[in-house]
């Protein structure tokens, strides 16, 4: 009987380093979780797509004049511009150029006019041959159709080369010039200033454009579409 009521008293006994290993266990992985989330800037990623979500739709209406059709093709940039009954969404958030040419003839672009933005995101994730791929788009675009060129925008992201961002926007403005009814907007004329891009203009990235960014970027393209 004593050697059975010994055991139980020491049961509990023996149960309680488990719960301080528990408590560290928690603690630990909630640090963790936290370097996780202050490394990887999540907090900002999720800002930036919340804001993002919350402006589509807003602009399409203000950017096409009048009853032209637009289709509108590019990457998140170009999404976030939302739909319109006069316009044809076709961007995707994410897309590389190589993207834009499997899906080209694919499309319906009997429209009255194309607005055009690519090449961000085969400079992020370091693609190289971008300046041939923006050829081979070039020659998938109808001929005839007005289109509208937008240079890549400024950025202020460490994974982004300006230098590339410059001459890849070099090749858009050489391809659009030789284009028929083709205008090319110089997102850095409007964007940036002294080679940097105007922090105001954009989201917490330094990629996706502010609210008051795609206002100054859509009051720019009349002049570009004339």
């Amino acid at each position: 009987m004593n050697t059975d009521l010994q055991k139980t008293t020491e049961t509990p006994m023996r149960s309680k380093p488990w719960i301080f290993v528990v408590v560290a266990y928690v603690f630990v992985m909630h640090l963790a979780i936290g370097g996780l989330v202050i490394k990887g800037d999540y907090v900002a990623k999720l800002d930036n797509k919340i804001s993002m979500l919350s402006t589509h739709d807003r602009y399409a209406n203000r950017m096409l004049a009048g009853k032209q059709t637009t289709a509108l093709l590019g990457d998140s940039i170009t999404w976030v511009l939302g739909d319109a009954p006069n316009a044809i969404n076709y961007a995707v958030s994410g897309e590389v150029t190589q993207g834009l040419i499997n899906t080209l003839p694919t499309l319906n672009l009997a429209v009255d006019r194309i607005f055009l933005m690519i090449g961000i995101n085969d400079i992020w994730i370091g693609k190289q041959g971008l300046h041939g791929r923006l050829a081979e788009i070039d020659a998938l675009l109808p001929a005839g159709v007005p289109v509208v060129w937008s240079g890549i925008t400024p950025t202020n992201d460490f994974r982004i080369d300006p230098e590339e961002v410059q001459a890849a926007n070099e090749e858009i403005k050489r391809l659009c010039a030789k284009r028929p009814r083709c205008s090319y907007l110089d997102t850095w004329e409007i964007l940036a200033k002294d080679g940097k891009q105007i922090p105001e203009y954009f989201l917490a990235d330094g990629v996706h454009l502010s609210a008051s960014g795609y206002d100054r970027w859509i009051d720019a393209l009349p002049p570009a579409a004339n």
